[in-house]
């Protein structure tokens, strides 16, 4: 009994050990590849006329130097690699700037002041008195407008002097990426340049940073000017030159603030992307293979449109192109769409009329035999061959009558399309479903009744046949 124990606990401590290796294991996904050989222009023909949803394929490219070709790859089902197009560097309006700064020449102002002053040798004394003699005098002291507008002035002298400089600074990260850049693509590049990725990083953050304190500095020092200008706004508008000066100012304010969006756009995130993704690229082409990363089969087919040509026309090589559909288009299909139906399942309304003050009748009305509604249809079909349009399907959903009590409705059948990714379909079958029907209690159809009736009218499952008309897409 104790040997047994023994084994059977040996045994499990064996397994939970295969099992927990195995649950280790990392599992990489099988990818259906794709080869060409560029040096030889030859395609290893690939398996993929079996190829499922969600399995993967690659595409790989031996033998080219990714330097001097670019390689384009676009698919219907998914977006793959495609030409790197480089950023360019937006034109920062500085001339504009520096036009409107030139403008601000505010003139220097005086302002009058009239007071009175007691006269010399007047002895009235103990201050003021209707009696004392004054005299009025008046004086001219310069205004404070025109000097503050010079100094303003410089400040803004001083914030244009900032831009110009990050704008200089730009243009100098972008000259080192493409010098990087041309070098990499000589025939026989040098091997021992590093890609300056990390310096290029650096550079584009420390500039990002420059441009919004900048932009800050420029925004308060915007507020107080309007400070200034609504303190100073009456003694402004009496004066051509101070109002000039004064525009001139305000609109360096709105050119210095839209200088730093352009510089901001310059280096935006999406750009500084573009930008430094090309110089990963350029050190990583120099492998002499091209290898995609594995593209996930999602559609019924695929079509992989390869592009290889010079990165630059005037090196006078040539340009390849080629394009490769898989699979084949499944005959069969499934899905859900949306269709309109006439059928002959419908209510037999009956009203009750009073024929006199004591006597009632049960009478029918007046109804078209039929109801039309709309439905969703679940179609599992197939084409009548790989290339042609037309097809036929089973097909079942649920329904609702378009009127004015709706009532759902079971239909069930089968039909036709016509089309390959966008179908018309037709399909005829049974429907089903509770319709009202006058009660049979009593036969009171036929009777001249003493007392209204409070419900004549019940509902009751019934069948009848459908056709319809509609629309499915095939997924």
């Amino acid at each position: 009994m104790k040997k047994t124990y023994i084994f059977f606990s040996l045994l499990l401590l064996v397994q939970c050990s295969a099992f927990a290796q195995e649950n280790s294991k990392s599992e990489t996904v099988e990818t259906n590849k794709i080869k060409y050989n560029f040096s030889s222009k030859s395609l290893t023909k690939p398996k993929l006329s079996k190829i499922k949803t969600d399995e993967f394929y690659q595409v790989i490219i031996d033998s080219i130097n990714l330097n001097l070709y670019k390689v384009s790859i676009n698919t219907k089902d998914t977006t793959t690699s495609k030409a790197l197009q480089m950023p360019a560097l937006t034109g920062l309006d500085l001339e504009g700037i520096t036009k409107a700064i030139s403008g601000i020449k505010p003139p220097t102002t005086f302002y009058t002041i009239t007071r009175k002053i007691p006269v010399a040798g007047d002895t009235s004394a103990h201050g003021f008195s209707p009696n004392k003699k004054t005299k009025t005098i008046t004086e001219k002291k310069p205004s404070p407008v025109g000097p503050k507008m010079q100094e303003y002035k410089q400040t803004l002298n001083g914030f244009l002097a900032s831009l110009t400089s990050i704008k200089a600074a730009i243009d100098e990260v972008f000259f080192k990426v493409y010098e990087y850049q041309l070098n990499q693509q000589q025939n026989s590049p040098s091997k021992e340049t590093v890609s300056p990725y990390a310096a290029r990083l650096k550079d584009i953050t420390d500039l990002r940073n420059r441009i919004t304190t900048l932009a800050g500095l420029i925004t308060a020092s915007q507020t107080t000017y309007v400070a200034f200008q609504t303190k100073y706004k009456d003694e402004i508008a009496k004066n051509e030159e101070l109002t000039a000066a004064d525009k001139a100012i305000v609109e360096t304010y709105t050119k210095l603030i839209t200088g730093c969006s352009d510089a901001q756009s310059a280096v935006a995130a999406d750009k500084a992307r573009d930008l430094l993704a090309g110089l990963i690229s350029t050190a990583n082409n120099a492998n002499g293979q091209y290898m995609s990363l594995p593209f996930q089969f999602k559609k019924d087919q695929a079509t992989v449109s390869l592009l290889i040509e010079p990165r630059k026309p005037e090196l006078g090589l040539n340009t390849y192109k080629q394009e490769l559909v898989f699979p084949l288009q499944s005959k069969s299909y499934a899905a859900v769409g949306v269709s309109f139906y006439g059928s002959n399942l419908h209510d037999e309304p009956y009203s009750v009329v009073a024929v006199d003050s004591a006597e009632y009748q049960v009478k029918p009305e007046n109804w078209t035999k039929m109801e039309v509604g709309i439905t969703a249809l679940l179609r599992l079909g197939t084409k009548f061959s790989d290339t042609s349009p037309a097809g036929a399907h089973f097909s079942i959903g649920p329904g609702v009558t378009i009127a004015s009590t709706i009532k759902p409705r079971l239909l069930t059948g089968g039909g036709f399309s016509y089309g390959h990714k966008h179908m018309f379909t037709f399909d005829i079958g049974g429907i089903f479903g509770y319709v009202d029907r006058v009660t049979t209690a009593g036969d009171i159809t036929n009777q001249t009744l003493s007392a209204r009736p409070d419900n004549v009218m019940v509902s009751k499952l019934s069948g009848g046949i459908f056709g319809a008309i509609g629309y499915l897409y095939r997924f």
